[in-house]
């Protein structure tokens, strides 16, 4: 009877401690790994956007770390930031149409269609904005590569 309790004891413990550790992780978006200096009190999405003075950045949304790989830092980074935007699929595509102009990018070409796509280039890079639908929830991917010579 004794082994019982105490096994039954182990298990709640070790339920409590898994469920507590569930709970560390954050709602919101966790910081980038080479971090951002001088930002305190800022909330975590404005911290992990902060990198990425270049680009236009819609104001609520939150950073998707499963499908975002970057490289570099500053406005010599590359790579693919995945975004979800807290807009529509036209308001993230009107968003971009008017915004990235405002930062010195030079429109390619654009598509707007159930999956939108806006090209632009500046100085030495190119970047690609692609933005579609997922279960109603607008998904946008941000693809900046270095520009062929």
């Amino acid at each position: 009877m004794i082994v019982l309790v105490m096994n039954f004891f182990t298990i709640l413990f070790l339920l409590c401690v898994f469920f507590s550790m569930g709970s560390c992780t954050r709602g919101g978006v966790p910081l980038l790994s080479t971090g951002v200096s001088g930002t305190e009190g800022l909330p975590a999405e404005q911290l992990s956007f902060a990198k990425f003075k270049d680009i236009p950045i819609p104001d609520g949304a939150v950073m998707d770390m499963k499908n975002t790989v970057i490289f570099g830092s500053d406005e010599d980074w590359f790579g693919r930031l995945a975004l979800l935007p807290n807009m529509s699929h036209a308001e993230t595509f009107d968003f971009f149409r008017y915004e990235m102009p405002n930062l010195n990018w030079l429109e390619i070409t654009n598509v707007r269609a159930t999956s939108s796509v806006l090209s632009y280039e500046k100085n030495s890079r190119v970047v690609t904005i692609q933005i579609s639908n997922s279960y109603g929830q607008t998904i946008c991917s941000i693809n900046m590569s270095p520009k062929k010579k």
